[in-house]
């Protein structure tokens, strides 16, 4: 109940559950045209840049977005822990994470 009564719901990549998506939608209250959006997501993405895209819901209004991060975003927000760990030891090194991805960036 919280969830499909929240002013704001965002949704990223759905297509690994878009065979049983039925069941998410009820739980967020996602509209017919709504549910369309969140599978639409990653069909029309322009592989020149480099970007994800997600469902963003406030209040009434609803769309599918872009986001792009920075390099930056990117060195202190990766998910793959091999990719990850020079950053990690560097900043470990360094004694700050900042430090670590502005050297990075250097």
């Amino acid at each position: 109940m919280i969830i499909n009564n929240s002013s704001t719901k965002i949704l990223l990549d759905q297509s690994n559950n878009k065979n049983n998506f039925a069941p998410i939608a009820g739980l967020f209250g996602l509209s017919q045209k709504e549910t369309a959006l969140v599978l639409s997501t990653r069909k029309g993405q322009n592989p020149a840049y480099s970007y994800r895209e997600v469902f963003i819901q406030i209040g009434r209004k609803s769309g599918v977005y872009g986001i792009e991060a920075s390099k930056a975003e990117q060195i202190a927000y990766q998910s793959n822990k091999e990719k990850k760990q020079p950053f990690l030891d560097l900043a470990e090194r360094l004694g700050s994470a900042i430090g670590a991805i502005k050297k990075i960036m250097e």
